[in-house]
């Protein structure tokens, strides 16, 4: 039946099979009877007392209780134990109710009770579940699940025994400790457990919690304070390690009925409690999954409320792990976590704690949904749990609108994780393991050192490919690869290639047009090398001139030093001046300057060729004119005074200075 106090609080209602956080969130009751049991009752096999369901909607009663999953969990060695028939009709229907295509997974299960006859002694009620897919437990018979027809064992050993048989004829078994601190109708003995066998705990069903003497919803009966959940982890009790499951242990046919009391068992006080299965996205949804989750510690118990939560454990800013997870952390510093819930029922989270075997520390909500908080470093436990606390009354619609016990708490109770303290900078080099040194005990290596590459260390602990400098997935080629370039990540075979860029990015192309490996592709491979055979010939090469050699390959001639056209007199050439463009045999003379432009040999003082140097020529532009000394041949001479050649040479120089300037 749908739960009557969440029929008009659709924030209350959990989604089956939700997601939050990227994990899913699977709800079940491991924990749950129906008429087959001899103190059970289903209505419609006439032997429920008061207002049960009927075994043939028990599975719908489940699934319309948000269920993803159950276990019904008939006595099966017990005064009240089902029948060898009535199992073989028990355990078909379970069988034939498992969809996982529909998301609803069935478990074969049933309860047993293990007491010592010899001595007496009492081992305590157990849920036993079997994991294996239905071919492998079609043919288990009531035989096969139980020692003898009673609760008898003959020693602790036995119980292993037992389990390794059922294990193997079912495809996985394991038992989980059930109402393990009531007093009546047997507590649990811790000091026979077997963690292969018992990976999880049941904290809370209808009897009440079993989870320490702090006075929430204490069984009816009373409490055993040796037999725990937390004396049974405490590091000074028996120093156990669990997951915590829960279960209704209703006993008349209405799995995931937490809102009404056992009609078949008044002493029953509460409603009951569930399990929530947490698994990563990837992984299906079965009997499979839900084992490892189980044997993971990735599960947690409510008493009722179906809330999906994420756990985050962290130090020094560096995640150790989630939910059930063995952490690992520095002995210097604080254990933080992080408790996330989703925004639309947040507001029925009342507290959160962190628990130790010794001490409790608050979260503190820091937004809504989020609540961070830390065990101090100078108290960290052995292990931590985590529990919380939630409005019942806001969940259910309003006080006592669900039926439980008398008040309106609700709890949470997460999977512990164990706690393992180390040294995290073993080296003190100042960089934590947990950050980012990956070899505490070599100082030099840690993030931020140099990287030495192709030694085989990765000293600034990047995690890349020491034998891969630029990154481009490609090995250099003095490693066996085809990379001719592991300093450029553009630069390996079959890159894209750039002619003429000064690189050659693709390896295979340099081998076959890059013979010289000077990093310029051959005239032929589409480049500009115009000798792949000299590694020192390439476009842009510094050219060496007068050797005969064009480095650069530009096409000149390397007797032409000044690039006017003419190559050097020395090397057969007319250029008397090959350091100087302006000096040619075809460049403009300039005269009286002192230099031959036009490397024609002669004087730069005698421009009419008379062989007359402009000092003693009276008229250097014309060769008829002789000397000045000389008597005149004609008028232009005869007036000329003494030293009128040295005023004419000046005024030459004059006339040569202004016409260089212009010329600049």
């Amino acid at each position: 039946m749908l739960l009557p106090c969440l029929l008009d609080l659709w924030l209350s209602v959990a989604l089956a099979g939700e997601t939050f956080g990227d994990q899913n969130f699977y709800y079940g009751d491991l924990h749950s009877h129906t008429g087959f049991s001899g103190d059970g009752g289903s209505a419609d096999m006439g032997n429920c007392s008061g207002s049960c369901g009927n075994f043939a909607d028990v599975f719908t009663t489940a699934r319309d209780n948000g269920l993803d999953f159950v276990a019904l969990t008939d006595h099966i060695n017990t005064t009240t134990s089902v029948g060898p028939t009535n199992f073989l009709v028990l355990h078909a229907a379970v069988l034939a109710a498992n969809d996982e295509a529909g998301g609803f997974i069935t478990i074969p299960a049933g309860e047993l009770a293990f007491i010592e006859q010899e001595s007496p002694v009492e081992f305590g009620h157990k849920t036993l579940l079997m994991f294996g897919d239905n071919s492998q437990l079609t043919n288990l018979t009531l035989s096969d699940v139980r020692s003898t027809s009673t609760a008898e064992m003959r020693s602790c050993e036995a119980i292993w025994t037992l389990m390794e048989s059922i294990d193997a004829l079912s495809g996985g078994a394991m038992i989980v400790p059930h109402h393990p601190a009531v007093q009546r109708p047997m507590y649990t003995n811790w000091s026979c457990f077997n963690s292969t066998w018992e990976p999880a705990v049941e904290v809370y069903s209808d009897h009440g919690s079993s989870m320490d003497d702090l006075g929430f919803d204490v069984p009816g009966v009373g409490l055993v304070a040796s037999s725990t959940v937390h004396e049974a982890l405490s590091p000074s009790g028996y120093n156990l390690m669990f997951g915590f499951v829960g279960g209704t242990d209703s006993h008349d046919t209405r799995p995931g009925d937490v809102c009404s009391l056992d009609t078949e068992h008044p002493t029953h006080l509460y409603g009951g409690g569930l399990t929530v299965v947490v698994l990563d996205p990837s992984e299906p949804f079965n009997r499979g999954t839900i084992r490892s989750a189980i044997v993971d510690r990735s599960t947690y118990a409510t008493t009722g409320p179906l809330l999906p939560l994420t756990v985050e454990w962290s130090s020094k800013g560096a995640p150790l792990g989630g939910l059930g997870e063995a952490l690992t952390a520095p002995q210097d510093a604080d254990l933080d976590a992080e408790l996330m819930f989703p925004a639309d029922r947040a507001g029925f989270v009342l507290g959160v704690e962190l628990v130790g075997p010794d001490a409790r520390w608050p979260l503190t909500e820091v937004s809504k949904g989020r609540w961070i908080g830390a065990a101090p470093q100078a108290e960290l436990p052995e292990w931590l749990y985590i529990a919380v606390e939630l409005d019942g009354a806001g969940w259910y619609g309003g006080f006592g609108a669900c039926e439980d016990g008398g008040d309106d708490q609700e709890w949470i109770w997460v999977s512990p994780s164990p706690l393992t303290l180390f040294d995290d900078d073993v080296d003190d080099d100042g960089h934590s393991v947990l950050l980012d040194d990956c070899n505490d005990e070599e100082p030099s290596i840690h993030g931020g050192a140099a990287e030495i590459w192709y030694d085989g260390i990765d000293q600034d602990c990047a995690e890349d490919n020491d034998y891969d400098q630029d990154a481009d997935g490609h090995l250099p080629e003095m490693f066996g690869g085809g990379d001719c370039d592991d300093t450029r990540a553009d630069v390996y075979p079959d890159a894209p290639e750039f002619p003429d860029d000064g690189v050659i990015q693709d390896c295979l192309v340099r081998a076959a047009y890059d013979k010289d490996g000077d990093g310029h592709l051959a005239l032929e491979g589409g480049g500009g090398d115009c000798n792949d055979a000299d590694p020192a010939v390439f476009p842009t090469a510094e050219d060496l001139w007068y050797d005969g050699v064009d480095q650069d390959c530009d096409g000149a001639s390397d007797f032409d030093a000044d690039l006017d056209g003419h190559d050097a007199v020395a090397y057969g050439g007319d250029d008397c001046d090959d350091q100087d463009p302006d000096r040619s045999p075809s460049a403009e003379e300039i005269w009286y300057d002192g230099l031959d432009q036009d490397c024609d040999g002669l004087s730069d003082y005698d421009q009419d060729g008379d062989g007359l140097v402009v000092e003693d020529d009276c008229d250097d532009e014309d060769a008829d004119v002789g000397p000045c000394e000389e008597p005149p041949k004609d008028k232009r001479c005869a007036t000329t005074p003494v030293g009128a050649s040295w005023l004419a040479l000046g005024a030459a120089l004059v006339a040569l200075a202004g016409r260089r300037r212009g010329r600049v």
